[in-house]
């Protein structure tokens, strides 16, 4: 599949936050690649470090 597929079948699987979220995401960015995608994603919606468990152990 070509980045537009991947965004394209990622966001028909979004829901309701989620979903309000890519919207506005797609307003700013219309041509949003697979690559910012993700990161937008991870940063979004990923916990905190704080509540990751293994966020606090020395690397």
């Amino acid at each position: 599949a070509n980045e537009e597929d991947k965004v394209g079948l990622a966001v028909f699987h979004l829901l309701r936050e989620a979903q309000l979220w890519f919207d506005q995401m797609e307003e700013e960015e219309p041509d949003l690649d697979w690559g910012c995608f993700k990161e937008c994603c991870h940063v979004r919606f990923r916990p905190p470090m704080s509540n990751n468990p293994l966020g606090n152990l020395p690397t």
